[in-house]
């Protein structure tokens, strides 16, 4: 599967796939971020973050940018996946 295909700025799951810059000095490992897409109109969330939009990403780490953009994509479809439960489970 193309993660790349998740990701869009309109209408994607994900969005704003960035590398963070290292600090000089630092190793050369490369740092990617990724946020989702606007989850406040989720029914279970509306209305749960005190009037602020719901905003939540993930990030990676790698060697290989290829391998951290996965990470980081992986990490911010997970946080997404953790939006969804069945209130019988909450009994």
């Amino acid at each position: 599967m193309d993660i790349e295909k998740l990701s869009s700025d309109k209408i994607g799951l994900m969005k704003n796939i960035i590398e963070i810059p290292n600090v000089l000095g630092e190793p050369k490992y490369r740092i990617f971020s990724s946020m989702l897409g606007d989850i406040s109109q989720i029914n279970l969330l509306k209305d749960h973050n005190f009037g602020k939009p719901m905003v939540l990403g993930g990030a990676g780490g790698d060697k290989n940018a290829e391998m951290a953009v996965l990470k980081a994509s992986v990490e911010t479809l997970e946080r997404y996946c953790n939006c969804f439960y069945t209130e019988y489970y909450l009994k």
